[in-house]
């Protein structure tokens, strides 16, 4: 049985109000304009703006092995199961940090031991991230992927081009393929 689980888009630019996923152009709302960002500025955290964001129209399936992995919610499943061991590395990190800080590291099992625990304890540890990033508006896995510089501005054009219906996106690549093609025959 397949079960279907929103998908991460990364950040192509920002708007006025919003950030523009790619490729779909779907639109969420500006992290910078948040009073969780402000929040974590306050608090003397350096600006950082996600590079990849949940799109709320978008989906896709939760891989079989990602469920195996983690047992939890499908959408922690997915984020949590599925991260390669760089990323998985730097998450049991950023989570044991966020424990030691509020003091909660004795009651939990030790993050860094990931691979010894069961995906039980696995789920607990994703429900525990998820929750504490949760505060700053984002998910676990786009708390994982800030960075410093923050999306380029869209320009009228760019907006359009990446909101097209697909089969507009598919004509405007037909239209590409051919000029590439015919500036290759003439050389």
């Amino acid at each position: 049985m397949e079960v279907v689980i929103q998908a991460y888009r990364q950040v192509a630019g920002v708007t006025a109000r919003a950030e523009v996923l790619s490729p779909c152009g779907h639109e969420v709302p500006r992290f910078d304009q948040t009073q969780a960002f402000t929040q974590l500025t306050a608090k003397g955290a350096p600006l950082r703006y996600p590079s990849t964001r949940l799109c709320p129209v978008c989906q896709t399936y939760l891989p079989l092995a990602a469920r195996k992995r983690v047992e939890a919610a499908p959408q922690v499943a997915a984020e949590w199961g599925s991260l390669t061991r760089q990323q998985r590395t730097l998450a049991v990190t950023t989570l044991k940090m966020f424990l030691e800080e509020q003091g909660k590291a004795a009651k939990w099992p030790d993050p860094m031991i990931w691979d010894d625990l069961s995906p039980t304890e696995r789920g607990e540890l994703a429900h525990l991230g998820e929750a504490i990033t949760s505060v700053f508006g984002l998910t676990f896995r786009e708390y994982l992927h800030l960075k410093a510089e923050p999306a380029p501005t869209l320009t009228p054009a760019a907006l359009k081009r990446l909101q097209a219906s697909p089969q507009e996106k598919q004509r405007r690549a037909e239209r590409r393929n051919t000029r590439a093609y015919l500036q290759d025959r003439a050389r």
